[in-house]
């Protein structure tokens, strides 16, 4: 019986290791029930230790890290290796159980769990451990919007990467860290200010992911670009790589990354014209997310779904998707892009049936949030918001103020259409300035 547990186990971790994750899953689950027969003894939990971590990494290649199944394979991992006395077997364990709650968004106990990888890593001075934790560190600090702290500990990862490595980081990981590391900086470039560091990095993550030749490591290589032209406001460039994650999950059965792709097609395909085709698209796809308990995307895109139903004049439609992706990122500490929540209730209450003013509040507080936190980005995004709300109301100075050194700051980018939005309005509030100073007749000047 325990020769027959280890060939399942022994052929379970094959299967992983040629992509074939289904065939792995069930393999797993076939020594784990011979395992069942054997005595209690530590060479039993040894045995099921191996088992639980091929299946719950298979789990995750398919099933996505927040299935329920994939949480239970790796809690029970960690209590294995309390037990054992905490092999090296403990550390993926750990990253599992990290990939569970970042996924599930239970940010806070991401976190933990990342801090306590890092002192792992300290501990042993493992360049391999060590290049991990960071990743995964700095990945959770700027989910929870600490974009600076976060950056410093990705580039610390980028630093200790070593290309040589990369047979032992996958044998350690089972997934390709090094792309997931791009995939995070680049994310967390844009956000602090830097988009064409972000898409200088992302390019280099996506050459990354086709060295590796690995379907999960493409995955998230598509993830991040699909997510970054939508941050961009490209959306064909964002259904063009929609429609690869879509393939390639159709192809390999990768978990919920398919979802992710489908979501911002909707997007995609609204921004080019078919917008009820787009809200039906992207609702489908976010409740088949929330059904999966994979949260951590959750709360953006009911932000870019309430920014479609503005423009087929859905207002309280997008008031009710920009409060419940509230409510999720309050009560998961999944701070990260709450300014641009309140920056679009801002927009949306300022466009519904009340008072023009009703949207200024939260365009104020979103603001705040967003230099709070340093991120350039939506700061800039909230700056403009809020001066186009001003020039409504005829506080031009003051809206001309609020967005010169807001759109000032950024050095790069001039091309993005959150640049060009922010230029345009300046230059007509300049432009508003400047017809006063000359007095010119009512009749000739040009009002924005």
């Amino acid at each position: 019986m325990p020769r027959a547990v280890d060939y399942f186990s022994l052929a379970a971790q094959h299967a992983a290791g040629v992509f074939g994750y289904r065939e792995a899953a069930a393999l797993a689950r076939r020594g784990l029930e011979l395992l069942a027969a054997l005595p209690d003894t530590a060479e039993r939990a040894g045995r099921e230790l191996m088992l639980q971590l091929t299946l719950g990494f298979a789990l995750n290649a398919t099933h996505g890290s927040s299935n329920r199944e994939t949480g239970r394979c790796m809690t029970r991992a960690r209590e294995l290796c309390r037990q054992l006395g905490e092999p090296p077997a403990l550390f993926p364990a750990m990253l599992g159980l990290w990939s569970f709650y970042l996924v599930s968004s239970e940010q806070q106990a991401a976190r933990e769990t990342a801090a306590r990888m890092l002192e792992m890593a300290g501990e042993v001075q493992d360049p391999v451990w060590l290049f991990g934790a960071h990743t995964v560190l700095g990945a959770s600090l700027t989910h929870m919007a600490e974009h600076t702290t976060g950056l410093g500990h990705l580039e610390r990862a980028k630093a200790l990467y070593d290309p040589l490595r990369r047979p032992a980081y996958t044998s350690l990981y089972r997934q390709d860290l090094g792309v997931y590391c791009g995939g995070e900086t680049s994310r967390t470039l844009w956000l602090l200010g830097y988009p064409e560091r972000a898409r200088h990095r992302m390019e280099e993550m996506l050459a990354l992911a086709r060295d590796a030749a690995d379907p999960q490591a493409t995955a998230f290589a598509l993830i991040f670009a699909v997510i970054a032209y939508q941050f961009r406001r490209e959306p064909e460039l964002a259904q063009e790589q929609a429609d690869a994650l879509i393939a390639l999950c159709d192809e390999h059965g990768t978990g919920g990354h398919r979802e992710w792709g489908m979501t911002v097609r909707g997007w995609a395909l609204a921004e080019q014209g078919l917008v009820k085709e787009g809200i039906v698209l992207m609702r489908e796809h976010i409740d088949a997310l929330r059904a999966k308990d994979m949260l951590v995307e959750v709360p953006y895109f009911l932000s870019i779904l309430a920014e479609t139903l503005e423009k087929a004049g859905q207002i309280d439609e997008g008031i009710a998707a920009v409060a419940d992706a509230l409510d999720i990122a309050q009560r998961r500490n999944h701070r990260v892009y709450v300014a641009e929540y309140l920056r679009l209730r801002g927009e949306l209450r300022a466009k519904g049936g009340g008072a023009l003013t009703d949207g200024e509040a939260p365009l104020r507080e979103a603001l705040t949030i967003a230099t709070c936190q340093e991120a350039k980005w939506l700061e800039l995004r909230a700056a403009t918001s809020l001066a186009r709300h001003w020039q409504c109301l005829g506080k031009k100075d003051d809206a001309r103020a609020l967005l010169g050194p807001a759109y000032g700051w950024f050095t790069e980018g001039v091309d993005t259409r959150d640049l060009q939005d922010a230029k345009k309005l300046l230059d007509a509030l300049m432009w508003s300035a400047a017809t006063r100073v000359v007095n010119l007749p009512d009749h000739v000047r040009l009002y924005p």
